[in-house]
Protein backbone atom coordinates (compact mmCIF):
# COMPACT_ATOMS: atom_id res chain seq x y z
CA UNK A 1 0.00 0.00 0.00
CA UNK A 2 2.58 2.37 1.35
CA UNK A 3 4.59 1.58 -2.10
CA UNK A 4 1.73 2.13 -4.49
CA UNK A 5 1.15 5.87 -2.60
CA UNK A 6 4.81 6.51 -3.09
CA UNK A 7 4.72 5.33 -7.12
CA UNK A 8 1.55 7.50 -7.08
CA UNK A 9 3.55 10.07 -5.86
CA UNK A 10 6.29 10.04 -8.20
CA UNK A 11 4.06 9.60 -11.34
CA UNK A 12 2.79 13.20 -10.80
CA UNK A 13 5.82 14.52 -10.26
CA UNK A 14 7.05 12.64 -13.72
CA UNK A 15 3.71 13.69 -15.62
CA UNK A 16 4.85 17.31 -14.57
CA UNK A 17 8.44 17.33 -16.02
CA UNK A 18 7.18 15.42 -19.19
CA UNK A 19 4.92 18.31 -19.73
CA UNK A 20 7.71 20.59 -19.37
CA UNK A 21 9.65 19.07 -21.24
CA UNK A 22 7.33 18.64 -23.87
CA UNK A 23 6.12 21.85 -23.99
CA UNK A 24 9.47 23.71 -22.83
CA UNK A 25 9.91 26.28 -25.54
CA UNK A 26 6.52 28.02 -24.59
CA UNK A 27 6.66 27.49 -20.09
CA UNK A 28 10.21 28.98 -19.97
CA UNK A 29 8.75 31.76 -22.50
CA UNK A 30 6.29 32.23 -19.93
CA UNK A 31 8.97 31.64 -16.96
CA UNK A 32 11.40 34.32 -18.52
CA UNK A 33 8.68 36.79 -18.95
CA UNK A 34 7.06 36.08 -15.61
CA UNK A 35 10.85 36.90 -13.81
CA UNK A 36 11.55 39.98 -16.01
CA UNK A 37 8.59 41.82 -14.70
CA UNK A 38 9.12 40.53 -11.17
CA UNK A 39 12.64 41.75 -11.24
CA UNK A 40 11.99 44.84 -12.77
CA UNK A 41 9.13 45.66 -10.45
CA UNK A 42 11.23 44.42 -7.70
CA UNK A 43 13.88 46.75 -8.69
CA UNK A 44 11.54 49.49 -9.51
CA UNK A 45 10.83 49.29 -5.98
CA UNK A 46 14.11 49.55 -4.24
CA UNK A 47 15.51 52.54 -6.70
CA UNK A 48 12.19 54.25 -5.62
CA UNK A 49 11.64 53.43 -2.17
CA UNK A 50 15.26 53.52 -0.50
CA UNK A 51 15.48 57.06 -1.52
CA UNK A 52 11.71 57.48 0.86
CA UNK A 53 13.31 55.61 4.01
CA UNK A 54 16.60 57.37 3.96
CA UNK A 55 14.66 60.64 3.79
CA UNK A 56 12.28 59.60 6.17
CA UNK A 57 15.17 58.00 8.83
CA UNK A 58 16.96 61.56 8.58
CA UNK A 59 13.97 63.57 8.92
CA UNK A 60 13.14 61.94 12.17
CA UNK A 61 16.68 62.25 13.37
CA UNK A 62 16.27 65.74 13.04
CA UNK A 63 12.86 66.18 14.79
CA UNK A 64 13.69 64.22 17.65
CA UNK A 65 16.44 67.61 18.15
CA UNK A 66 14.04 70.53 17.08
CA UNK A 67 12.26 72.50 18.99
CA UNK A 68 8.29 71.58 18.68
CA UNK A 69 7.38 74.84 18.34
CA UNK A 70 9.72 75.91 15.62
CA UNK A 71 8.56 76.16 12.01
CA UNK A 72 10.98 73.79 11.24
CA UNK A 73 9.48 70.86 13.22
CA UNK A 74 6.36 71.63 11.08
CA UNK A 75 8.29 71.04 7.93
CA UNK A 76 9.65 68.27 9.12
CA UNK A 77 6.38 66.82 10.17
CA UNK A 78 5.11 67.59 6.58
CA UNK A 79 8.06 66.16 4.87
CA UNK A 80 7.51 63.21 6.52
CA UNK A 81 3.64 62.78 6.44
CA UNK A 82 4.49 62.93 2.41
CA UNK A 83 7.35 60.50 2.04
CA UNK A 84 4.92 58.41 4.20
CA UNK A 85 2.06 58.72 1.55
CA UNK A 86 4.22 58.41 -1.13
CA UNK A 87 5.21 55.29 0.19
CA UNK A 88 2.22 53.58 0.63
CA UNK A 89 1.13 55.11 -2.99
CA UNK A 90 4.34 53.30 -4.64
CA UNK A 91 3.51 50.09 -2.42
CA UNK A 92 0.03 50.10 -3.65
CA UNK A 93 0.89 50.57 -7.46
CA UNK A 94 3.63 48.00 -7.03
CA UNK A 95 1.06 45.22 -5.06
CA UNK A 96 -1.33 45.83 -7.64
CA UNK A 97 1.19 45.45 -10.45
CA UNK A 98 2.77 42.21 -8.75
CA UNK A 99 -1.23 40.73 -8.77
CA UNK A 100 -1.42 40.94 -12.37
CA UNK A 101 1.59 39.35 -13.37
CA UNK A 102 1.30 36.90 -10.89
CA UNK A 103 -2.87 36.00 -11.69
CA UNK A 104 -1.68 35.96 -15.69
CA UNK A 105 1.16 34.38 -15.57
CA UNK A 106 -0.51 31.62 -13.52
CA UNK A 107 -3.49 31.27 -16.33
CA UNK A 108 -0.65 31.10 -18.79
CA UNK A 109 1.39 28.45 -17.24
CA UNK A 110 -1.97 26.31 -16.31
CA UNK A 111 -3.36 26.59 -20.09
CA UNK A 112 0.05 25.66 -21.02
CA UNK A 113 0.30 22.60 -18.94
CA UNK A 114 -3.43 21.72 -19.36
CA UNK A 115 -3.22 22.03 -23.32
CA UNK A 116 -0.07 19.76 -23.47
CA UNK A 117 -1.42 17.68 -21.68
CA UNK A 118 -4.70 16.68 -23.25
CA UNK A 119 -3.69 17.40 -27.05
CA UNK A 120 0.08 17.04 -26.99
CA UNK A 121 1.93 19.34 -30.12
CA UNK A 122 -1.45 21.59 -30.42
CA UNK A 123 -0.41 24.34 -28.52
CA UNK A 124 -0.99 28.34 -28.79
CA UNK A 125 2.21 30.41 -29.55
CA UNK A 126 2.53 32.83 -26.60
CA UNK A 127 1.43 35.46 -28.08
CA UNK A 128 -2.11 33.56 -28.03
CA UNK A 129 -1.85 32.51 -24.84
CA UNK A 130 -1.88 35.59 -23.64
CA UNK A 131 -4.59 36.85 -25.17
CA UNK A 132 -6.45 33.65 -23.79
CA UNK A 133 -5.33 34.43 -20.59
CA UNK A 134 -6.42 37.93 -20.65
CA UNK A 135 -9.56 36.66 -22.35
CA UNK A 136 -10.23 34.23 -19.40
CA UNK A 137 -8.93 36.73 -16.57
CA UNK A 138 -12.12 37.44 -14.91
CA UNK A 139 -13.06 33.79 -13.11
CA UNK A 140 -9.67 32.51 -11.81
CA UNK A 141 -9.02 35.96 -10.52
CA UNK A 142 -12.54 36.01 -8.42
CA UNK A 143 -11.14 32.45 -7.32
CA UNK A 144 -7.85 33.71 -6.67
CA UNK A 145 -9.11 36.86 -4.38
CA UNK A 146 -11.43 33.94 -2.33
CA UNK A 147 -8.21 31.66 -1.95
CA UNK A 148 -5.61 34.53 -0.96
CA UNK A 149 -8.67 35.97 1.94
CA UNK A 150 -9.04 32.51 3.58
CA UNK A 151 -5.32 32.17 3.18
CA UNK A 152 -4.63 36.01 4.99
CA UNK A 153 -7.68 34.17 7.54
CA UNK A 154 -5.87 31.33 8.22
CA UNK A 155 -2.95 33.31 8.83
CA UNK A 156 -4.53 35.17 11.21
CA UNK A 157 -5.74 32.32 13.10
CA UNK A 158 -2.46 30.72 13.58
CA UNK A 159 -0.75 33.70 14.92
CA UNK A 160 -3.73 34.30 16.93
CA UNK A 161 -2.87 30.49 19.08
CA UNK A 162 1.25 30.59 18.14
CA UNK A 163 1.84 34.07 19.69
CA UNK A 164 -0.32 33.58 22.96
CA UNK A 165 1.86 29.83 22.97
CA UNK A 166 4.54 31.25 22.74
CA UNK A 167 4.70 34.05 24.87
CA UNK A 168 3.39 31.72 27.54
CA UNK A 169 6.32 29.09 26.87
CA UNK A 170 8.61 32.10 27.97
CA UNK A 171 8.89 30.93 31.52
CA UNK A 172 9.54 27.27 30.29
CA UNK A 173 13.05 25.40 30.11
CA UNK A 174 14.40 26.60 26.66
CA UNK A 175 15.29 23.14 25.76
CA UNK A 176 11.06 22.69 26.45
CA UNK A 177 9.69 25.48 24.39
CA UNK A 178 11.99 25.07 21.68
CA UNK A 179 10.72 21.41 20.69
CA UNK A 180 7.06 22.95 21.62
CA UNK A 181 7.75 25.56 19.17
CA UNK A 182 8.65 23.82 16.32
CA UNK A 183 5.73 20.98 17.03
CA UNK A 184 3.51 23.71 16.95
CA UNK A 185 5.03 25.21 14.00
CA UNK A 186 5.15 21.73 12.26
CA UNK A 187 1.56 21.34 12.61
CA UNK A 188 0.38 25.08 11.48
CA UNK A 189 2.46 23.91 7.67
CA UNK A 190 0.76 20.79 7.92
CA UNK A 191 -2.49 21.99 8.32
CA UNK A 192 -2.37 24.95 6.10
CA UNK A 193 -0.68 22.51 3.27
CA UNK A 194 -3.81 20.56 3.87
CA UNK A 195 -6.14 23.69 3.19
CA UNK A 196 -4.29 24.89 0.57
CA UNK A 197 -4.68 21.34 -1.32
CA UNK A 198 -8.35 22.88 -2.35
CA UNK A 199 -7.61 26.54 -2.56
CA UNK A 200 -4.81 25.52 -5.81
CA UNK A 201 -7.16 22.71 -7.23
CA UNK A 202 -10.16 25.41 -7.36
CA UNK A 203 -7.36 28.18 -9.10
CA UNK A 204 -6.86 25.38 -11.55
CA UNK A 205 -10.20 24.23 -11.92
CA UNK A 206 -11.61 28.20 -12.82
CA UNK A 207 -8.52 28.40 -15.88
CA UNK A 208 -9.53 24.88 -17.06
CA UNK A 209 -13.27 25.04 -16.68
CA UNK A 210 -14.36 27.91 -17.22
CA UNK A 211 -17.82 27.43 -15.77
CA UNK A 212 -16.45 27.29 -12.22
CA UNK A 213 -15.47 30.38 -10.14
CA UNK A 214 -15.24 31.66 -6.68
CA UNK A 215 -17.58 29.60 -4.25
CA UNK A 216 -18.33 26.97 -7.16
CA UNK A 217 -14.38 26.45 -7.91
CA UNK A 218 -13.20 25.73 -4.49
CA UNK A 219 -16.36 23.09 -3.86
CA UNK A 220 -15.52 21.55 -7.47
CA UNK A 221 -11.97 21.76 -6.25
CA UNK A 222 -12.68 20.10 -3.30
CA UNK A 223 -14.82 17.40 -4.85
CA UNK A 224 -12.09 16.44 -6.74
CA UNK A 225 -9.59 16.22 -4.34
CA UNK A 226 -11.25 13.25 -2.43
CA UNK A 227 -9.58 10.49 -1.80
CA UNK A 228 -6.20 12.30 -3.41
CA UNK A 229 -5.73 14.48 -0.21
CA UNK A 230 -2.33 12.98 0.85
CA UNK A 231 -0.68 13.53 -2.34
CA UNK A 232 -2.08 17.15 -2.67
CA UNK A 233 -1.04 17.72 1.07
CA UNK A 234 2.36 16.07 0.54
CA UNK A 235 2.88 18.17 -2.92
CA UNK A 236 2.32 21.65 -0.71
CA UNK A 237 4.50 20.52 1.95
CA UNK A 238 7.32 19.67 -0.42
CA UNK A 239 7.14 22.99 -2.43
CA UNK A 240 6.92 24.77 0.80
CA UNK A 241 9.97 23.32 2.27
CA UNK A 242 11.29 24.37 -0.91
CA UNK A 243 10.52 27.72 -0.69
CA UNK A 244 11.58 28.13 3.16
CA UNK A 245 14.73 26.88 1.83
CA UNK A 246 15.48 29.64 -0.88
CA UNK A 247 14.05 32.39 1.27
CA UNK A 248 16.90 31.34 4.18
CA UNK A 249 19.31 33.10 1.42
CA UNK A 250 18.00 36.21 2.25
CA UNK A 251 20.01 35.45 5.37
CA UNK A 252 23.38 36.18 3.37
CA UNK A 253 22.28 39.84 2.91
CA UNK A 254 24.59 42.20 5.44
CA UNK A 255 23.98 45.70 5.48
CA UNK A 256 27.91 45.99 5.86
CA UNK A 257 27.91 44.50 2.13
CA UNK A 258 26.95 47.11 -1.17
CA UNK A 259 23.73 47.84 -2.14
CA UNK A 260 24.35 45.80 -5.64
CA UNK A 261 25.37 42.74 -3.83
CA UNK A 262 21.96 42.96 -1.56
CA UNK A 263 19.74 43.59 -4.74
CA UNK A 264 21.36 40.56 -6.52
CA UNK A 265 21.12 38.37 -3.90
CA UNK A 266 17.08 39.83 -3.43
CA UNK A 267 16.84 39.00 -7.47
CA UNK A 268 17.89 35.35 -6.89
CA UNK A 269 16.24 34.62 -4.15
CA UNK A 270 12.94 36.43 -5.51
CA UNK A 271 13.48 34.88 -8.73
CA UNK A 272 14.08 31.13 -7.23
CA UNK A 273 11.35 31.00 -5.51
CA UNK A 274 9.17 32.79 -8.70
CA UNK A 275 10.39 29.74 -10.49
CA UNK A 276 9.25 26.96 -7.86
CA UNK A 277 5.91 28.67 -7.38
CA UNK A 278 6.02 27.89 -11.06
CA UNK A 279 7.17 24.41 -11.34
CA UNK A 280 4.58 24.00 -8.05
CA UNK A 281 1.80 25.38 -10.10
CA UNK A 282 2.98 23.25 -12.90
CA UNK A 283 3.22 19.46 -10.67
CA UNK A 284 -0.46 20.71 -9.46
CA UNK A 285 -2.28 20.79 -13.14
CA UNK A 286 -1.15 17.00 -13.36
CA UNK A 287 -2.49 16.36 -9.88
CA UNK A 288 -5.83 17.99 -11.58
CA UNK A 289 -5.91 15.34 -13.98
CA UNK A 290 -5.04 12.99 -12.24
CA UNK A 291 -8.17 13.94 -9.80
CA UNK A 292 -10.65 13.97 -12.83
CA UNK A 293 -9.09 10.16 -14.10
CA UNK A 294 -9.46 9.06 -9.89
CA UNK A 295 -13.37 10.05 -10.00
CA UNK A 296 -13.93 8.90 -13.74
CA UNK A 297 -14.51 12.71 -15.11
CA UNK A 298 -14.39 13.48 -18.79
CA UNK A 299 -11.15 15.35 -19.15
CA UNK A 300 -11.91 18.27 -21.14
CA UNK A 301 -10.89 21.43 -21.32
CA UNK A 302 -13.73 24.27 -21.24
CA UNK A 303 -11.58 27.64 -21.92
CA UNK A 304 -12.63 30.40 -24.00
CA UNK A 305 -10.39 29.87 -27.00
CA UNK A 306 -11.85 32.27 -29.87
CA UNK A 307 -8.25 33.62 -30.15
CA UNK A 308 -6.67 30.49 -30.96
CA UNK A 309 -9.32 29.41 -33.08
CA UNK A 310 -8.71 32.89 -35.02
CA UNK A 311 -4.77 32.11 -35.50
CA UNK A 312 -5.97 29.06 -37.96
CA UNK A 313 -4.98 26.06 -35.48
CA UNK A 314 -6.81 22.57 -34.78
CA UNK A 315 -8.91 23.29 -31.97
CA UNK A 316 -8.28 22.24 -28.41
CA UNK A 317 -11.57 21.54 -27.04
CA UNK A 318 -14.25 20.10 -27.59
CA UNK A 319 -16.51 22.45 -26.38
CA UNK A 320 -16.37 26.07 -25.70
CA UNK A 321 -17.97 27.26 -22.66
CA UNK A 322 -19.25 31.55 -22.73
Amino acid sequence: MESTKVLGFVEILTQALKILFKNGKLLVSIASLTLLFTSLIFLLNVFFISPRITDFIVENSFLLVTNPSSPEFTTLLVGMKQDIQIFLGFQWIFLVANIIITVLSSIALILASAASYQYGANNPSLKELMLISLKSLKGPFITWFYTTLLGVGYMFFVLGILVPAFIMMGSIAFAASSVTSMLLSFLAAASYSYLAMDWTLAVIVSVVEEKYCGIEALEKGKQLVKGMELYGSALNFLFSVLSLVVLQGMRLINFKQSAAVEITIGLIVLNSVCLIRMFWLLVYTSFYYQCKKNHGEEVEMQVNMEYYKAAGHVPLINEIVV
